[in-house]
């Protein structure tokens, strides 16, 4: 009875959607088949927006709104934002229903979005920005994580703030980005702090480099950690101790950055003999 009752269900759902017009929000703003109004919920991250969509037309509409839309800003100084999870609605003739939705922004330069400032619909971003909006909405990542993918496309912000950690997600993320930048994967990972000032002004702050990294010595040796900038001049020291002795031993770096001016820069860790690991690092 219990699989009756599913089946005619079942049957019945799809007959339902059978009678909706499916298309994406682009095709539906194109065909004047909808109105389209969105409004700031007062943030920048997560579900940060409220979007309104009525129908219009004449039949009833299954919308997908896109996960890689561009909400424009009207008021220019406040950041657009890009959706990153797409949504599903249905809409019978007439019919306007109000959803949250999910998205980051996409200009760091300009200030958060104030509660309730309005926004348009717009249209899909460029493909780089589409491709990762995609990427987050198949996959699940902390805020931080979803908001530097996206900075690092549309505001040329380093692929390492990204964590480069052991899961198959996030080094998948940071190869997307690397290949979009055209860019090498980092081999570290960049620490950030981020404020928003009463004003709405965002300024991220790199803290630490963090990585673990790998070296072969023949000996025990007493070794220094120095940094040096693009003009081989020392920076800081940062440590100096014994190291072991063997082949791939990790070493784990834990750099405070927060005083270094951007850049390019060497991390070099070296005995009186010899130089046992270079890497460079921007910041």
């Amino acid at each position: 009875m219990i699989r009756l009752f599913f089946f005619i269900f079942l049957i019945n759902t799809l007959a339902l959607q059978a009678k909706h017009i499916k298309l994406n929000l682009q095709n539906a703003i194109k065909q004047r088949l909808v109105k389209v109004s969105a409004n700031s919920l007062g943030g920048y991250q997560g579900l940060c927006m409220n979007m309104r969509i009525q129908n219009i037309g004449k039949d009833s509409l299954l919308v997908l709104v896109e996960a890689g839309r561009c909400l424009n800003s009207i008021d220019d100084k406040q950041q657009d934002i890009l959706i990153v999870k797409e949504e599903l609605i249905c809409l019978k003739q007439n019919q306007s229903k109000s959803f949250l939705v999910k998205g980051y922004c996409c200009q760091s330069s300009h200030r958060a979005p104030q509660l309730n400032a309005v926004y348009a619909p717009n249209q899909l971003a460029d493909s780089s920005l589409v491709l990762v909006a995609r990427f987050l909405n198949k996959n699940c990542f902390s805020k931080d994580i979803e908001q530097y993918a996206i900075w690092a496309i549309s505001d040329k912000k380093p692929i390492a703030n990204i964590p480069n950690k052991n899961d198959t997600s996030n080094l998948n993320l940071r190869q997307l980005l690397a290949k979009l930048k055209g860019e090498k994967l980092p081999w570290y990972t960049i620490l950030n702090a981020t404020y928003v000032s009463q004003t709405g002004d965002i300024n991220t702050i790199p803290t630490n480099l963090v990585a673990i990294l790998k070296y072969n010595n023949e000996q025990h040796a007493y070794a220094t950690l120095t940094i040096f900038d693009a003009n081989s001049h020392q920076v800081c020291l940062i440590k100096s101790e014994w190291l072991k002795q063997g082949n791939n031993i990790e070493y784990a770096i834990n750099l405070p950055i927060k005083n270094l001016a951007k850049g390019k820069y060497n991390l070099v860790l070296q005995t009186r003999e010899k130089e046992v690991l270079k890497e460079s690092f921007e910041i």
